[in-house]
């Protein structure tokens, strides 16, 4: 339902956002003028619905942040924005990002999603779960349904590891994909029981986790 922002003194700005299947986490940093509230060290969940709003409505140029009577206040040269904020306390996310990823492949983002397309219209309609495998040179994705059918493809990869198979739900990485500018993508795994890194390869600032399916 929320994001959680944390800014501190030295300009580094987090946001992290997670449904319990999948989580995005995303760095940056920014020039501050005046004093923080100390509220933004310790981090605030905001609302999904006002970021969304606020993203389509507030224009470029600088901005005033703070937080007044348990709302996010935005002020630019002609808006003010209230959204209100998620009492409690945030998962601990850092136990999910994994430290050491033993397989990485880089691949083209628009291959990608049209080989995700194409599984979507045999996967379960339930768990949407497909079987990601790589090995040198490729990654080969296959579903099967009783209902809708089988579908066995492979897309080129720049990976030189060991084999390794996992299951995802096809819509997690494609949503992923479609947020992502560049036209390479990291996709990093360790194992099948172990959550899957995607990223921009442009960039180290910009993590998408996603959790296993059991196969």
């Amino acid at each position: 339902m929320g994001a959680l922002l944390t800014i501190h003194e030295n300009g580094k700005i987090q946001m992290v956002s997670t449904d319990g299947h999948r989580l995005s986490r995303a760095e940056d940093s920014i020039n501050i003028t005046g004093e923080i509230n100390s509220n933004f060290n310790e981090g605030v969940i905001i609302r999904r619905k006002g970021l969304v709003e606020l993203d389509k409505n507030i224009e470029g140029g600088e901005i005033s942040i703070d937080i007044a009577s348990n709302k996010f206040v935005v002020t630019s040269s002609s808006t003010t924005f209230y959204i209100n904020l998620i009492a409690g306390r945030f998962p601990d996310f850092s136990k999910v990002i994994p430290s050491m990823l033993d397989h990485k492949a880089v691949i083209r983002r628009d291959d990608f999603q049209q080989i995700l397309k194409r599984a979507s219209i045999f996967t379960n309609k339930t768990t949407g779960t497909i079987r990601l495998s790589l090995s040198h040179g490729r990654m080969d994705v296959s579903t099967y349904d009783s209902k809708s059918g089988e579908m066995n493809d492979f897309i080129e990869a720049d990976y030189e590891g060991t084999g390794v198979v996992a299951g995802f739900n096809w819509k997690y990485i494609m949503d992923i994909l479609n947020v992502i500018d560049n036209d390479y993508v990291s996709f990093e795994i360790i194992d099948m029981d172990s959550p899957a890194v995607l990223r921009d390869v442009s960039t180290q600032t910009l993590d998408f986790i996603v959790m296993p399916m059991q196969l």
